[in-house]
């Protein structure tokens, strides 16, 4: 009965972030408002609204000792909206081929040309929609099962570094977050 990832209320074990408004977890700043709702033991015990579960009555288990839920909150989560994000910026803003369903027609076949070259185990079938990243009103998501997004961060870096303009500080930022993604993908790997 712990909170569940796609509660819009209560996303979260371990803090008290909401799916939107002020305490919104997708607030990365320093010194974004969830971070002060960040649980301690003796907090989350004293709350009137934690889970009764029994296994939580056991001497130093708390919604603290839980172990979350890697492919949901990575690859179904912070990454879809990354990943969605950073294809945004470039079908509309960075790259300059066309239109953004020719920008993306472009990228797709750049994408393609990258999963042959470095034999990538699971791959994206199809990439030629804007609905696969962009939805009304929400923030921008990649679409595609879990498999997909983990392979997908080193192709996304390569075709990012083939339009990125490394003056612009928000590139140079972007290129740095795709690249340590891609580096966890590899430590994890070994």
């Amino acid at each position: 009965n712990l909170p569940l990832f796609n509660n819009a209320t209560n996303p979260c074990p371990l803090c008290r972030c909401s799916a939107a408004g002020d305490s919104t977890w997708t607030d990365n700043r320093a010194n974004a408002k969830w971070i002060q709702g960040c649980w301690t033991a003796v907090a989350w015990r004293a709350w009137s609204g934690r889970s009764k579960c029994p296994l939580f009555l056991v001497p130093g288990v708390s919604a603290l000792t839980v172990c979350l839920d890697y492919m949901h909150c990575k690859y179904l989560g912070l990454d879809q909206y990354m990943f969605g994000s950073v294809l945004f910026l470039l079908v509309y803003h960075v790259m300059t081929i066309g239109n953004a369903q020719e920008n993306l027609n472009y990228l797709w076949n750049q994408i393609k040309t990258y999963y042959e070259k470095n034999k990538t185990p699971c791959r994206f079938r199809y990439l030629n929609k804007i609905t696969m990243f962009t939805r009304k009103k929400k923030p921008h998501k990649l679409r595609g099962k879990a498999a997909e997004i983990k392979y997908f961060g080193a192709a996304l870096l390569w075709v990012w570094q083939q339009h990125t303009n490394e003056a612009l500080s928000l590139h140079k930022q972007i290129t740095l977050m795709l690249k340590m993604n891609v580096r966890m993908e590899e430590i994890l790997q070994i």
